[in-house]
């Protein structure tokens, strides 16, 4: 490939020529100026860029080509941002501050587009590859990314959109909020970058502003200038599938649907994805959809069971354009990774993505130990501020994560530490190799939807506790929020039932509920109802149930044991 690619730029030259004519030749006399504002590596050369306006508003950027002796074979030149559509990728923040910053510079006439016969792995840099900014030290691509990211993220299949508040970099515009930059991908590839994008969307990174911004290449590009082959081939092939990704579901949401569920409890996890509906007795629909938390390594509804879904009502659910929740975001995110969790490498060569197999306490900072994607058998080590979290665990204790290492051969090594959802621990070094430390440190776990047995959820009111699990019931779905159990049964349809009433109900026996079940003349049941689903029912047709009689005694109570004397012994402590 290497060879194949130095041919193809050997003839570079000659081919610039015949697309671009005079124009590129003088653009490969051109010399270096001895003050560049920003270098950007590429595989295949660097890419220079320079001011090219006094008044900071168009970019000149050309590549010079390694296996061309550095000679410049490209050059573009556009308005601000404008010029990533020529280019195809993203120009880190630093750069273009980098260039506001810069005097302007005599640009080489724009070209309107690459070269065709120019690779893209060629001039498209790596997340390793180095960047030079003016009056800063030398990095990495991929670390400038990472300390400037987009304010709102959204991918579906080849499509993302990124949305970044025009204050970041001081351009033009108005108040945040009414003014965005933004970039559209297609492949990984940029198609269409603009600043100062005037919204009508009250929040400028909502799903709103992602429809909105979605449509409005479609109508720039039409009136302001020429299409470039990329954006042309873009807004007649892909443009109306990146319209039907984004638009919003039609009630009643399809399953499929990706949505957001409030009224949960105080510290619930309400992110997911519909699974079905159904109505109850009035007709109100209740959506089943599964939490994307169940789905994290550890979780203990990972295995998909019927009955490891939720049910809130049709108002409490909204469809969302929110990427998956992974637990590794927002103010409860873990600190640390275990045994698992998924990363990213910020700009690490040989590390895309890869599993978390180890938390090290090294002397100089935590490092993980990684198992790349596709490298079976290797590992690497990173620090911690070296990776990127995808996606978190949900392991309760220590023991679920040692059960999971030894099914998967990954033995203790000294100095690692092990973070689960109520506990925390480390290995230690001891004549019979690594051993953990115990106790584990217990840390308080509050999310019921990451963790649905937690200990720390005494104030969850334990209905699921009167479902029988032989197999001779039918099983209920059930969620608790603060007021309301919601249950779906598969004969008796959704149950809507208060809290408080439906804990009158379980304070019943089983007997009596059953004597109460039967004495209802609306109420029929097959046989098969587990527990909870009979004092749902009961409570759903005696909402003003009262307390359950005391149990009568069936023998009298022990007699009442005189304390022992006092020996009047003496302890020397």
């Amino acid at each position: 490939m290497q060879r194949e690619n130095e041919f193809r730029l050997r003839g570079l030259s000659d081919l610039l020529d015949r697309v671009c004519g005079p124009v590129m030749a003088m653009a490969s006399r051109q010399r270096l100026s001895d003050a560049v504002p920003a270098v950007l590596d590429a595989p295949g050369g660097q890419w220079h860029l320079y001011c090219a306006s006094p008044s900071a508003d168009r970019v000149f950027a050309e590549f010079r080509a390694a296996a061309e002796g550095d000679a410049v074979v490209y050059g573009v030149q556009d308005a601000f941002w404008s010029v990533e559509q020529q280019l195809g990728f993203a120009i880190p923040d630093a750069a273009w501050r980098a260039l506001l910053r810069a005097a302007p510079t005599r640009a080489t006439p724009e070209a309107d587009l690459l070269p065709l016969d120019l690779p893209v792995e060629v001039y498209t840099p790596t997340r390793a590859s180095r960047v030079r900014i003016a009056g800063e030290p030398a990095t990495t691509y991929g670390r400038l990314l990472h300390a400037d990211p987009p304010a709102r993220r959204w991918e579906h299949g080849p499509f993302r959109i990124e949305i970044l508040a025009d204050s970041a970099l001081g351009l033009p515009g108005g108040p945040v909020g009414s003014y965005v930059s933004y970039r559209l991908w297609h492949d990984g590839r940029v198609v269409f970058a603009r600043a100062g994008v005037p919204l009508t969307a009250a929040d400028p990174f909502s799903d709103d502003a992602l429809r909105e911004i979605a449509a409005h290449p479609a109508l720039a590009e039409q009136a302001d200038r020429t299409p470039t082959i990329r954006q042309r081939d873009f807004l007649a092939r892909e443009h109306p599938a990146l319209i039907s990704a984004l638009a919003p579901p039609p009630p009643l949401y399809p399953p499929g649907t990706r949505v957001h569920v409030r009224g949960m409890i105080s510290s619930t996890t309400a992110a997911g994805v519909i699974l079905g509906v159904v109505f109850d007795r009035g007709g109100v629909a209740h959506y089943t959809w599964r939490p994307d938390v169940y789905d994290l390594p550890g979780h203990p509804r990972q295995a998909r069971r019927p009955d490891h879904v939720l049910v809130s009502p049709f108002d409490h659910v909204s469809p969302s354009l929110e990427e998956p929740d992974t637990a590794v975001d927002g103010p409860d995110g873990p600190a640390l990774l275990t045994y698992g969790a998924r990363v990213r490498s910020i700009d690490h060569p040989d590390l895309d993505t890869g599993t978390v197999l180890r938390l090290l306490l090294e002397d100089d900072g935590p490092i993980y130990e990684i198992r790349p994607d596709g490298a079976a058998g290797s590992t690497i080590h990173l620090p911690i501020d070296d990776v990127v979290p995808l996606a978190g665990t949900a392991w309760p204790t220590v023991d679920a994560v040692i059960d999971a290492r030894d099914s998967d051969e990954v033995p203790l090594v000294p100095s690692e530490a092990i973070v689960t959802l109520r506990e925390m621990t480390i290995a230690v070094d001891t004549p019979h190799g690594a051993l953990l430390y115990n106790p584990p440190t217990v840390v308080p776990s509050l999310d019921q939807t990451l963790d649905p047995d937690s200990p720390n959820l005494t104030a969850a009111p334990s209905f699921h506790l009167q479902s029988s699990s032989d197999s001779q019931f039918r099983q209920p779905v059930f969620t608790i929020n603060n007021e309301t159990v919601y249950i779906i049964d598969a004969h008796h349809g959704a149950l809507e039932v208060p809290n408080d009433v439906m804990a009158a109900a379980i304070a019943y026996p089983p007997a009596a509920l059953a004597r109460l079940a039967a004495d209802l003349p609306d109420l029929h049941l097959d046989g098969a109802e587990a527990g909870l689903t009979v004092a749902a029912l009961v409570a759903v047709h005696i909402p003003d149930l009262p307390a359950p009689p005391p149990p009568q005694q069936t023998q009298p109570p022990d007699p009442p044991i005189a304390p022992s004397p006092d020996p009047g012994m003496d302890f020397d402590l």
